[in-house]
């Protein structure tokens, strides 16, 4: 008997699991995603808050990112990128190879694009894990469905709701404060005073990049060394901002600096706002549980997340995780 699999999301993650799904002889995958083309994260735009629909913009990706792992490695095992020279590549690359890993596996017709999840919650039977009801709503139409699957793959990503960590009185910074979520190319920042929160690869990249237009950069870090790497010159690390004034910031060993826009490159939180308080799944100090090695809700197996991991190169991970799982 065939049974349904639901996959929220086309990115990366989604798009594996569905290929997977269709080479099983009795699944059958639906994918609802929220723009109107496969990529997730990969899909650049300039837009920034909200889309025209009122939902949060998605992407977190900038105009100019290029891949800090060689393509060589971000590949599927069975379905290399295409040759070239470069192996860090920009990520208009990726997404195009996102779109032709669609096509080549036939999954574009499994997708409903313009739909967005809103609420998935368990059906409880009689014998074995439950199915899932998922409710979603075609956006270009303005209706809502629910459709009932047999197991469920959370495929939204981890790169779209901003972490910001307190900092005392940030509310009296009476300069700019975004996240790197709402970065998209250096201009904006010419002639300014930038403090970079975080300096893990967004920070660095960003850093050396609003370098080239901005006055000064200060890289603010509590990494128990600075990074070793030499810096263009109106570039200096600094400790951890511990307050804000109303024109700068306090830092870690007590000095304070000036600046014109704070911008956090401190990550992302994972979010599931469309699960229903009975799917069980609690995200405790950015750890989502129960779930069995970061994948199989514990508690209800016909529900897995693909690609919780951070540290990770992700492609041969949500390949590796649906296939020998």
């Amino acid at each position: 008997m065939m049974k349904t699999v639901g996959i929220i999301g086309a990115g990366a993650a989604g798009l594996c699991g569905a290929r997977h799904a269709l080479a099983a002889a009795d699944l059958t995958p639906i994918i609802w995603e929220q723009s109107s083309r496969v990529g997730g994260t990969w899909v650049y735009t300039q837009e920034l808050g909200k889309d025209k629909y009122g939902l949060p913009i998605h992407s977190s990706m900038y105009k100019n990112l290029k891949t800090n792992l060689p393509k060589e490695a971000m590949a599927f095992p069975d379905f290399p990128f295409p040759k070239g020279e470069e192996s860090f590549i920009h990520h208009t690359e990726v997404r195009s190879y996102l779109e032709s890993y669609c096509d080549h596996f036939n999954i574009k017709p499994c997708i409903k694009f313009r739909h967005h999840v809103e609420e998935v919650s368990p059906v409880m039977r009689e014998e074995g894990p439950p199915a899932w009801n998922v409710t979603v709503k075609d956006l270009e139409n303005n209706v809502s469905s629910t459709a009932t699957c047999d197991a469920l793959l959370i495929c939204n990503g981890h790169y779209s709701v901003p972490r910001v960590p307190y900092v005392k009185n940030i509310d009296s910074f009476m300069g700019r404060k975004i996240h790197s979520h709402d970065y998209r190319e250096p201009l904006p920042y010419k002639d300014n005073t930038v403090v970079i929160l975080g300096a893990a690869a967004s920070g660095l990249d960003i850093c050396l990049e609003i370098s080239g237009v901005a006055k000064k950069v200060y890289l603010s870090h509590n990494q128990p060394v600075n990074h070793p790497s030499e810096f263009p010159a109106n570039v200096q690390q600094v400790r951890g901002v511990v307050e804000a004034t109303e024109n700068g910031f306090n830092l870690g060993d007590g000095s304070h600096i000036e600046a014109d826009v704070i911008m956090f490159c401190t990550g992302y939180e994972f979010s599931f706002p469309f699960l229903t308080k009975e799917c069980g799944i609690t995200v405790e100090d950015n750890v989502v549980k129960p779930l069995y090695k970061h994948l199989i809700h514990s508690t209800y197996p016909s529900m897995a997340f693909i690609g919780i991991p951070f540290l990770v190169c992700p492609f041969p991970l949500f390949d590796f995780q649906i296939f020998y799982n």
